[in-house]
């Protein structure tokens, strides 16, 4: 295409328009500037920088040090309970999630193909994910750790070695949430937490021999009681499972963390009280 427009220049030389691409706001990255043209989509698709700033390429990790590893905004704004942890003796809850607080959106987010399921949850990306559950009781405490890792199967679940992305983090998540008794819930990013939360996790990984922790640690702590509840049908989080589990149906989606694209290790404890 001739021109001698200096803007149009630039704007049809692709290393040019990559540069100025890779200024945008992840948002405007991922919807508006992809729809101004079919070059554009096209740019932005085949574009490694630009798919490694959408979250949907992982940079490698010589290319950040852990101070500059990033959450990705979209995922942390959209999922906001998952990424961040409650006060000391709250549970993580899920009712606030943004599909749920905006039900005309659930049809869009439980979609096979919405973009949220396939992102990366962090840059460089988390490569193992696990769910810590303490459970208090009369006669003793029962520690449960589950690992989920890649398949080492090379030539299968490409994406998955990739790293974690959204899907099997917020089928997770859903899971911790529905604990029975649940009193208290935390989210440790990288083998950091915070406070008195963190202390108690590491009082529950002694247990269980000092493992190493995956790279994002989801851990729900309970109290068994004599009492049964009544309250089932006015459980918040039920009605989030509901939601989901139906969307997931209508969809044809299957719960990831179910499939062969993870290896899960798992590991238990049990302190009896005398």
């Amino acid at each position: 295409m001739n021109t001698s427009d200096p803007v149009e220049q630039v704007l049809v030389t692709p290393e040019l328009l990559e540069l100025i691409l890779a200024q945008l706001d992840i948002r405007t990255l991922l919807t508006s500037a992809q729809r101004v043209s079919r070059s554009w989509h096209a740019l932005i698709q085949d574009s490694h920088p630009l798919q490694e700033a959408l979250y949907f390429r992982p940079i490698k990790p010589e290319c950040s040090t852990a101070d500059q590893r990033t959450t990705n905004p979209l995922l942390a704004q959209a999922f906001s309970p998952i990424f961040t942890t409650p006060p000391f003796g709250v549970a993580l809850t899920l009712n606030t999630l943004d599909l749920m607080t905006h039900p005309a959106k659930q049809r869009a987010y439980l979609r096979p193909d919405a973009s949220w399921r396939r992102m990366l949850v962090t840059q460089p990306p988390a490569t193992s994910f696990g769910h810590l559950t303490s459970t208090h009781g009369q006669c003793g405490d029962d520690y449960r750790l589950e690992v989920w890792k890649p398949n080492p199967d090379q030539e299968k679940h490409k994406r998955e070695r990739e790293g974690l992305r959204m899907a099997p983090l917020f089928e997770l998540a859903l899971s911790n949430a529905l604990l029975p008794s649940i009193s208290d819930s935390a989210i440790i990013w990288w083998g950091h937490g915070s406070g008195s939360k963190e202390t108690k996790i590491w009082e529950c990984v002694k247990k269980l021999g000092s493992p190493q922790l995956p790279d994002v640690l989801i851990c729900g702590f309970t109290v068994l009681s004599c009492v049964v509840s009544c309250e089932e049908e006015d459980n918040p989080i039920l009605a989030v499972q509901r939601e989901v589990q139906l969307g997931y149906k209508e969809a044809g989606l299957r719960w990831e963390l179910l499939g062969e694209e993870w290896a899960r290790e798992v590991l238990e404890a049990n302190v009896m009280r005398y």
